[in-house]
């Protein structure tokens, strides 16, 4: 199955520069409605079941609060809830 990333459902917002590649995934937000200033994000990956891929956020370093990409703590799902939940550390392209 060919990767595919969309944003066309409610609050999608995202640009999907290539997905050739599994490894390496380029995405860019968009600017906020009306705005010149871009941060927020949502979109659906598919097409990768089982396979390990690599997304990377071209534009992150532009965004507007560029503090908030930075991750203190992995995330763990709830308690008695499936998958990993996890997240690795980010590295902006700042």
């Amino acid at each position: 199955m060919t990767l595919h990333v969309s944003d066309t459902f409610d609050s999608g917002n995202i640009t999907c520069l290539s997905a050739d590649d599994p490894a390496d995934i380029h995405l860019e937000i968009r600017k906020d409605n009306n705005s010149d200033f871009y941060q927020w994000f949502h979109f659906r990956l598919t097409g990768a079941k089982g396979t390990a891929c690599v997304l990377k956020i071209m534009n992150a370093g532009g965004a507007a609060y560029t503090k908030g990409w930075r991750v203190t703590a992995p995330s763990r799902p709830p308690t008695g809830k499936t998958g990993c939940g996890c997240r690795p550390p980010m590295k902006t392209a700042c």
